[in-house]
């Protein structure tokens, strides 16, 4: 399975590019060209002035397979595009049987050698760089846009398991409730340790604690000015002064969300952890694709190679929290409200694209519910929002090739 990365040098590129100098600029309605000398009426003819396209870094790739280039040359003699590839740190090009470090200003090639190796370039990050020339200043080449086709290791790639399993649930197992309190009895007389699991009072054993950061003695300082933890490890506290027994304890501690799971409309889930965050009622809206290919042309070898445009779609899903208290469901629905909030861009790396998610509906605390498909060790309160990530590409594999027809432009003939 192939895919295909496109760069328009338009306005939106400026902060993704690297120009040289001031003699090459972006024109947002143009592209990319050579900025005219007032002074004398000519574009520069140096050979320094090149750019450096936006990086590709897509962690599903197989191979890198072949650059198209949509530019206007003004003339084949006079105005060239010169080409090297880049990992961000090293400018690299073909010297014949290598890829090596480009030091000088003959260390250049064409598109059509670029192609020819491009398999071979070993990089995991590709950045293109570009060089306009013209050789008498009369004209600017004006570089458009690049097509990068490369292929997928995975044949089978699936845009839905990629961004619901390797990018969202990630995202929420990342949220952290920090401050969440815990009041409870020391269990021993005298002592400067307990356990947070403690009897019934305690933490269930769902609960990931990942710090605690305070521990008052309610006793002698109810207003908690003074706190008496020492460290913690694992479940167990330990603290500076030893307490009586019965003492009230107010305990300051974060916690993770120890399951995030995801279900289809059919699936029955046993959610065996809470709280937990469960992602349901999947759906692809909206669907819309565009007719016909979209193709990528080498002219050294003649050969066009045709990828079927994706089917676009609009995915929509359900973010189901549930707990048994109704404190931590307000404290994970203010926290996954302001991950989606904070963090408005899913970035699929394996594609090395990004997507923007949001909601479409909002979490209604007003109603939540003890009824429903979920089940954790029994029936919990839980609370749901719909969440949008719209126009996700869904690859279809297909492509078709087939051979560049060149049209020769008329030449003018002067009339004796």
């Amino acid at each position: 399975m192939r895919d295909i990365s496109e760069t328009f040098y338009s306005d939106g590129i400026r902060g993704l590019i690297t120009l040289s100098d001031t003699s090459i600029r972006l024109n947002t309605n143009v592209g990319v060209l050579l900025n005219k000398d007032c002074t004398i009426g000519k574009y520069p003819k140096t050979l320094t002035h090149s750019i450096i396209g936006p990086a590709f870094a897509p962690t599903g790739r197989k191979t890198w397979d072949r650059i198209d280039e949509d530019s206007v040359i003004p003339s084949a003699t006079q105005t060239i595009i010169d080409y090297r590839l880049s990992d961000g740190t090293t400018q690299r090009y073909w010297d014949g049987a290598a890829w090596s470090a480009a030091t000088t200003d003959s260390h250049w090639n064409t598109l059509a050698v670029i192609n020819v190796n491009i398999a071979t370039y070993a990089q995991s990050t590709l950045r293109i760089v570009s060089r306009l020339r013209s050789i008498d200043g009369v004209d600017s080449p004006i570089l458009k846009n690049h097509k990068l086709l490369w292929t997928l290791t995975d044949s089978q790639f699936s845009v839905l398991e990629d961004l619901l399993v390797e990018e969202i649930v990630p995202e929420l197992e990342a949220i952290t409730i920090t401050g969440r309190e815990l009041v409870l009895e020391a269990p021993n007389s005298p002592t400067n340790e307990f356990n947070m699991r403690h009897e019934d009072e305690g933490l269930s054993d769902d609960y990931v604690i990942s710090n605690v950061s305070a521990v008052y003695d309610l006793k002698t300082d109810p207003n908690e000015s003074t706190t008496i933890l020492k460290s913690f490890s694992g479940d167990d506290v330990f603290l500076t002064v030893d307490i009586p027994f019965l003492t009230k304890l107010k305990i300051i501690f974060d916690y993770t969300v120890p399951v995030v799971a995801i279900t289809t409309h059919v699936d029955f889930v046993e959610v065996t952890k809470i709280p937990s965050i469960v992602i349901e009622n999947i759906v692809l809206a909206e669907a819309v694709q565009a007719e016909g290919y979209n193709f990528v042309s080498d002219e050294a070898t003649g050969v066009s190679t045709g990828i079927r445009y994706p089917i676009e779609y609009d995915l929509e899903f359900d973010i189901v929290v549930i707990a048994s208290k109704i404190t931590d469901i307000f404290r994970l629905v203010e926290e996954v409200a302001r991950r989606i909030q904070n963090n408005p861009v899913i970035h699929s790396a394996k594609l090395d694209r990004d997507y923007y998610w949001h909601f479409l509906s909002q979490f209604d605390l007003s109603d939540i519910n003890r009824s429903g498909e979920l089940r954790a060790q029994g029936l919990f309160p839980s609370v749901s929002a719909t969440v949008r990530i719209p126009k996700i590409h869904i690859l279809s594999g297909a492509e078709v090739s087939k051979f560049l027809v060149t049209v020769l432009k008329p030449t003018m003939i002067s009339a004796i």
